[in-house]
């Protein structure tokens, strides 16, 4: 469905958002990871470096061609490369879908959210929005939401039409969306304030819920909602928009599963207990593989994308932080983001193709 036109501005300021960051540089060399070891909230990250363990047979340096005939044949498409789809900057999971938001300049290309088989990679386009480049993608079990500048489309995963459900104001981009047990929650970067809206899922009210001078993240778990803001990691408490301070600062990547909540801080991997607690140290710097791209975690592992200047990886260790592994390894300028993870593999795409390996 082709939804609104943008401005020219709207144009190339997306044109500016599609460039991958840079990537930090990372040193390699080899190490089986360390257990988790709890810290004070307001000390500065261990700047001890661990060995990283040594590679094994995977790499990035896939044969596309290959990779993309493998899923006409009938057969389980292998580990490594699982789609190829240009212009590629987020990924999130469905039941039985990837999704992808896509931006480029060819005609036949336009903005759209992508919508992947996990069964065969098949691609189609999902949901369209002509000139407008989409800002953030959310999916639920049901629905996949997409946002601009300033709306937020939905389109059941059934295939009923895509509509419009909800029109957030202010200026600036919205840069994240996540999805609760009955709330949509969408972060508007604006000039002076950051704020997150809630819209009561599925046609109901949006409401500003907070705002602070700076929000670099949201996590959610059924109906808990965190945020990382200049002050610190908090919780929202979503009937009064009271933050609950949760302790560290300066903390990036949220994730939250399994009364946790999992983040970047200082270059190391840590997590704290959603309920406040002490926090534990998962993962130190040396073992990162670079600038973290993206985390995910299961009932035994947390998992994470990592990008430095010559290419990148994903990498896992127990919930404990111990076991590192490199799962995979990516080679040249093909950089890792946004790890998501289903009951049997872990997914993540670089700016022109999807790639899935074996849990």
């Amino acid at each position: 469905m082709l939804l609104a036109q943008s401005s020219i501005i709207g144009i190339i300021a997306s044109m500016t958002a599609c460039v991958e960051p840079d990537a930090l540089d990372s040193d390699s060399s080899a190490s089986s990871g360390t257990t988790a070891t709890e810290i004070d909230a307001d000390a500065e990250g261990s700047t001890q470096g661990v060995p990283e363990p040594s590679v094994g047979d995977t790499t990035g340096a896939a044969d596309t061609t290959g990779a993309a005939d493998e899923s006409t044949t009938g057969e389980p498409i292998p580990d490594g490369l699982f789609a190829v789809a240009g212009g590629l900057r987020a990924l999130r999971l469905g039941p039985d879908h990837v999704y992808c938001e896509q931006y480029s300049l060819d005609i036949d290309n336009w903005p759209s959210i992508l919508q992947i088989s996990k069964h065969d990679a098949s691609i189609e386009k999902f949901i369209e929005n002509g000139l407008s480049p989409f800002s953030s993608l959310a999916v639920s079990d049901d629905w996949v939401y997409a946002s601009d500048t300033s709306e937020i489309y939905g389109r059941p995963i059934s295939g009923e039409p895509t509509r419009l459900i909800a029109d957030i104001p202010g200026y600036g981009s919205l840069p994240q969306m996540v999805v609760g047990a009955s709330h949509l929650f969408a972060l508007r970067a604006d000039l002076h304030e950051d704020r997150v809206y809630m819209h009561d899922l599925p046609d109901g009210e949006s409401v500003e819920l907070f705002q602070a001078s700076e929000i670099d993240g949201l996590a959610t778990e059924g109906e808990r909602l965190f945020a990382a803001t200049n002050e610190g990691l908090v919780e929202i408490d979503l009937d009064t928009g009271v933050l609950v301070p949760l302790g560290p600062t300066n903390v990036s990547w949220l994730h939250a599963s399994g009364g946790f909540i999992y983040f970047e801080r200082d270059e190391e991997l840590l997590r704290t207990p959603q309920d406040g607690g002490p926090l534990a140290l998962l993962v130190e710097q040396d073992q990162l593989g670079g600038s973290v791209t993206g985390i995910a975690s299961d009932d035994q592992h947390l998992y994470w994308t990592a990008s430095y200047i010559s290419g990148g990886s994903l990498r896992r260790v127990s919930l404990d932080g111990s076991g590192l592994e490199i799962m995979f390894e990516h080679t040249g300028a093909n950089y890792p983001h946004d790890v998501q993870l289903d009951e049997t593999h872990a997914y993540w795409r670089t700016s022109g193709e999807v790639w899935r390996v074996t849990k």
